[in-house]
């Protein structure tokens, strides 16, 4: 995603950027955005992260399982 982003604008120096993503890909962009001009302060993101035992009572419920946690 990043990749896209930079290819088309170079200098992030007058932009604002918002985006979401797992964690991994959050930190890899934002410091790809940083290097290519963008101020800290006007990168906004949602990290997606999951809980485990979230995840597991999501899977639980979807394979008819009673999840007891």
């Amino acid at each position: 995603m990043h990749e896209a982003v930079l290819a088309d604008h170079p200098d992030l120096s007058a932009h604002d950027l918002c985006m979401s993503g797992p964690p991994a890909m959050i930190d890899s962009a934002r410091h790809r955005f940083v290097d290519a001009g963008l101020p800290e302060d006007r990168l906004y993101y949602d990290s997606f992260e999951y809980a485990p035992d979230v995840l597991a009572q999501i899977l639980a419920g979807r394979a008819g399982i009673r999840w007891r946690g």
